[in-house]
């Protein structure tokens, strides 16, 4: 009777909970921590059915986090052996389960595993790289298994859920992947049986971790989030991640003034842009995980206005493309330093502005202003303008900080936008926007005692 016990509390050794000496984690997203497990006496531990060894503590070092909307597990751990218990009697299928109560109750637990490689007693922690499980699989059994083999209603959604709502990591559990070895037999002591096994869970632990290098830098942008472009199709990657080789793809383009829309499906046919604004939407369905994202760009036709204006101040100025016009003094006026233009604005009888030259538009095209702008301020910033036709358009929304502006003017229908980062910021509109002979004169101004700093002006048609 008391041998039939002995072999029963042994089977349970193959997966054995224990408490932790520190206090529970709450984990929503990501988290991270140490738990530390060491009873008084330590806690017995076997790989067969037969015999058992202690374990004086197991200190487990995890990170959990979510990289593009997945999954991201990582941990190491590292143990001191009990009396008796060889340095090395942990090996390749001793694995480490977190053990995490989900909020609110589910009213069962889960575990994540980790798998890091193993050291010796005393040796210090072992290595592992940051993996990404399937949501189907970033929960399992005590025993490892899937979920849903306890649970048959857990899906990948429920793991998103736990996810999202949170959890408690409450303990680990040592895990002996496959489970215990069964009865320890004299001289029995080959695995090659159980490595070829493990095989394809191995491959499965490299597919995670390949996944999570992929994710921290799937791909290369042919064009920046605002940029402005000249040419009608794209194409948006210039590089892509080896791991979505055999990936699906969906590019979908949707110009922000007139709804149009367009839509591919393959890396090797051109994006469709339209005249204006335009949002690039990119999804990347690859191995049981979807990415997602998207751009905005300005599709600008090239005609025969072209550009009428390109200036970024490296050969010093203003050149004779610009008229400053107001006071100048030490301390007050426009001056060009360190390849960027500066204007200082005075006060009420010291003011200064910046003008262009008159420029020759055609008045059916669409007149765009971009430049890069900071309004420099240590206090309440106020106002920065570009004026037109004797009004102004605000294009200053934060201080401190670099922002790219772009006006698009439509002479004929009398409009202004201004978009800053973007995003359309101001507007203007009314008889005093129109142009009845495409000559322009742009005005630079801002309130008294503003100092703001332009670089990298365009104007184009």
């Amino acid at each position: 009777m008391k041998s039939l016990l002995m072999t029963a509390l042994l089977v349970l050794f193959s997966a054995v909970v224990m408490a932790q000496s520190t206090s529970s984690v709450f984990v929503q997203n990501s988290g991270s921590g140490e738990t530390v497990c060491a009873p008084a006496n330590g806690f017995s531990y076997s790989h067969h059915t037969n015999y058992a060894v202690q374990i004086r503590s197991l200190t487990v070092k995890w990170r959990l986090s979510t990289l593009l909307n997945e999954p991201v597990v990582d941990g190491v751990y590292k143990w001191e052996a009990g009396e008796g218990t060889p340095a090395d009697y942990l090996d390749y299928r001793d694995c480490v389960l977190l053990e995490c109560s989900p909020v609110p109750s589910t009213g069962y637990m889960v575990y994540i595993r980790l798998w890091p490689t193993v050291p010796k007693a005393g040796a210090g922690y072992g290595f592992n790289t940051p993996g990404s499980p399937s949501w189907e699989n970033l929960f399992c059994t005590r025993s490892g298994e899937n979920m849903a083999a306890e649970i048959p209603a857990f899906t990948a959604q429920t793991a998103r859920e736990i996810w999202k709502n949170g959890f408690y990591v409450t303990g680990v559990v040592l895990n002996r992947i496959g489970g215990n070895d069964g009865v320890l037999q004299s001289g029995a002591n080959s695995n090659d049986g159980i490595r070829e096994e493990l095989e394809p869970l191995k491959a499965l632990q490299e597919q995670r971790q390949a996944k999570v290098k992929a994710m921290e830098n799937p791909f290369t942008l042919a064009v920046n989030d605002n940029d402005t472009l000249t040419r009608d199709r794209i194409r948006l990657f210039t590089r892509l991640d080896p791991f979505f080789d055999d990936a699906g793809f969906l590019f979908t383009t949707t110009n922000l003034t007139t709804n149009n829309v367009s839509t591919i499906n393959s890396l090797k046919e051109d994006i469709q842009l339209y005249e204006g604004w335009n949002k690039v939407y990119y999804t990347i369905f690859s191995k049981g995980f979807t990415l997602r994202g998207h751009i905005k760009v300005f599709y600008k036709k090239t005609g025969t206005g072209g550009v009428l204006l390109s200036d970024n101040f490296n050969n010093g100025g203003p050149g004779d493309q610009w008229i400053r016009k107001g006071y100048n003094s030490e301390y007050t006026g426009v001056t060009v330093t360190d390849g960027h233009l500066l204007i200082r604005q005075g006060g009420e009888h010291t003011r200064t502005c910046l003008l262009t030259k008159e420029l020759h538009a055609d008045i059916q095209k669409e007149l765009i202003l971009e430049f890069k702008s900071t309004v420099l301020r240590s206090g309440a910033c106020r106002k920065a303008w570009i004026g037109i036709n004797g009004h102004s358009v605000i294009c200053r929304k934060q201080y401190n900080v670099a922002e790219a502006v772009k006006l698009v003017w439509n002479m004929q229908k009398g409009s202004v936008q201004c978009y800053i980062d973007g995003e359309l910021y101001t507007t203007g509109e009314g008889e005093y926007f129109r142009s009845a002979d495409g000559i322009v004169q742009l005005r630079f101004d801002c309130d008294d005692f503003e100092r703001w700093e332009i670089d990298d002006v365009t104007i184009c048609q």
